[in-house]
């Protein structure tokens, strides 16, 4: 997680890695959101990048959010 303060507003950003078992076997979309907590409360994250990374047999999304 990369927080950033200007203009008087709280940026984060987040990259996370998720195996496609995790979200039930489906390609996520920059249309949809992803929840997530963070310091103690749940917010919804934008998803502004969204990357396939293959290894062998197993691939993983690596996906950047934003909230």
């Amino acid at each position: 997680v990369q927080s950033t303060e200007e203009s008087g507003f709280q940026e984060n950003v987040a990259r996370l890695y998720i195996t496609p078992d995790l979200i039930g076997d489906n390609q996520p979309l920059l249309q949809d959101e992803i929840t997530l907590t963070f310091s103690g409360s749940t917010r919804g994250a934008k998803i502004t990048d969204i990357r396939t990374l293959k290894g062998g047999q197993e691939y993983l999304f690596r996906i950047d959010v934003m909230f």
